[in-house]
């Protein structure tokens, strides 16, 4: 069995886009349990899409979380994120600019 971060390395590409998949069905099925005002299962989401390549709908769940959370910051994406090197880049990639160097100043991934 792999973990999260074993698939995120992995080097076969159907590993890794299968687990990003399951991740996506995971956080839709989280929204549509009534989590759909929770602004950080927006941000997982978008950081699943992207790292999905699934760059339009990671950009729509971050525009979402944008809107439940107006004052969302870096440092509070970080805070309720998985905060691992993958997840943070998934959310760079969908929009959310200086998610990996205020990470690291941070001491985050």
């Amino acid at each position: 069995m792999f973990s999260i971060e074993d698939g995120i390395t992995a080097r076969d590409p159907s590993i890794r886009g299968a687990l990003f998949d399951t991740a996506i069905d995971q956080f839709r099925k989280a929204i549509d349990s009534g989590m759909q005002h929770v602004f950080y299962v927006h941000t997982n989401l978008a950081a699943a899409y992207a790292l999905a390549g699934k760059m339009d709908e990671a950009k729509t769940a971050l525009a979402e979380a944008r809107r439940l959370e107006p004052k969302l910051t870096v440092k509070r994406i970080i805070e309720y994120v998985l905060n691992t090197p993958a997840m943070l880049n998934g959310l760079r990639k969908a929009g959310a600019a200086g998610v990996m160097s205020e990470s690291v100043a941070a001491g985050g991934a």
